[in-house]
């Protein structure tokens, strides 16, 4: 690395960390160098291209609702002066032509927060908030919150203090009417190992695991989970013993089954070989019958110029719990911080990558893809 593009390297990770203040995972940003290798595997890759919607952002949530597929909030740095937490709400139709629903959602500027859709409603729940117009500081923290909406304009405070805790970077899904939320991480240091349920969004239990079972989950955020049936699958993610090293680096590439009935947590296989790094602020959608896992960051959270195993796309069949490698490349570029939805736009199921963080910045993007016969 020469000096000059050593010295704008360090000038650019002070910014970023100035200007994320708590948020530390924002100081780690890609290379050029990222995911050099072409995807060549299953899915036709195909960008959308669209002039008025959303602005760029990672670290944001997104789901379908009401025939339409809708993005909430993240964080997207785009000048010094700029608010970069987000409180706005979009949704298109069609993925090309956008409607803004909110420019200020009560819940303020949030990143690393959830929205899943339970009873035809959406609901919006943890992360890391930053009201950057008043610098509340009862706003500038992880949260605990529930906010439901039925059309992203409109939302009520479900739960104002639920009894998760405050957290982000966690995972949401709903399964069989109730809403799962696993892991997280608060204050920047703290790992969450556990799972709660709701079936409202507004009371909240936490689901009775072994200490066997808690030690298979471990500690985890910003991890990828997908599901199918009564199981929840989860992948990989930030950890702080893997910070300390002293998670084992196969072990941790493992997928962890959580049965909603039994409430158990089983390790089943991993990814194999070198094209496969553990990766975090990934994501895996249940596509074709199987899953596919895309790209995502470094789970040890270092700078380094050779990341192309942190970009190669892979498939899940849960069926038989194996792995295969789809691509050593990633079809949309390197990247991580993105939403991956399974959304029909009127011509057929397709994933939709949005947004997101690449080497050069939070991106405002949206591909798709999808299997061809």
């Amino acid at each position: 690395m020469n000096k000059g593009l050593h010295i704008s390297v360090i000038i650019s990770i002070i910014l970023m960390t100035v200007l994320t203040g708590c948020d530390s995972w924002s100081t780690y940003p890609p290379d050029d160098k990222y995911g050099q290798n072409e995807y060549d595997g299953q899915l036709t890759w195909s960008q959308l291209s669209f002039t008025d919607g959303w602005s760029s952002r990672y670290k944001h949530a997104s789901t379908v609702y009401d025939g339409k597929l809708w993005v909430f909030g993240g964080y997207g740095y785009q000048d010094i002066s700029s608010d970069s937490y987000l409180e706005d709400v979009w949704y298109s139709q069609d993925g090309a032509t956008w409607v803004n629903a909110t420019s200020d959602a009560p819940w303020k500027g949030r990143a690393g927060h959830c929205v899943v859709v339970l009873n035809d409603t959406m609901y919006l729940i943890g992360g890391f908030a930053v009201d950057e117009d008043d610098n509340d500081e009862d706003t500038n923290h992880y949260m605990s919150d529930v906010w439901s909406s039925t059309d992203g304009e409109n939302w009520t405070e479900v739960a104002a203090d639920a009894a998760f805790g405050d957290r982000a970077y966690h995972a949401a899904v709903v399964v069989n009417d109730t809403i799962y939320v696993i892991g997280g991480r608060k204050n920047g240091t703290y790992y969450y190992d556990d799972i709660w349920k709701s079936a409202d969004g507004e009371t909240w239990t936490e689901v009775s695991l072994s200490d066997e079972d808690r030690e298979i989950l471990e500690e985890r955020a910003a991890m990828a989970v997908a599901t199918d049936g009564d199981y929840i699958y989860i992948q990989g993610g930030y950890t702080s013993d893997y910070e300390l090293a002293q998670v084992d680096q196969t072990d941790w590439k493992k997928i962890r089954r959580f049965d909603t009935v039994n409430n158990t947590v089983e390790k089943m296989s991993r990814p194999g070989g070198s094209s496969y790094g553990n990766r975090a602020m990934m994501k895996m959608v249940n596509y074709d019958g199987r899953f596919f896992l895309f790209s995502g960051a470094d789970v040890k959270r270092e700078y380094s110029m050779d990341y192309d195993d942190f970009y190669s796309t892979w498939t899940y069949d849960y069926t038989s719990d194996s792995w295969s490698l789809d691509s050593a490349g990633s079809g949309y570029g390197p990247r991580h911080g993105y939403t991956a939805q399974v959304f029909d736009a009127g011509d057929g199921e397709k994933i939709w990558i949005l947004g997101g963080w690449s080497y050069t910045g939070t991106k405002d993007d949206v591909w798709t893809a999808e299997v061809e016969e």
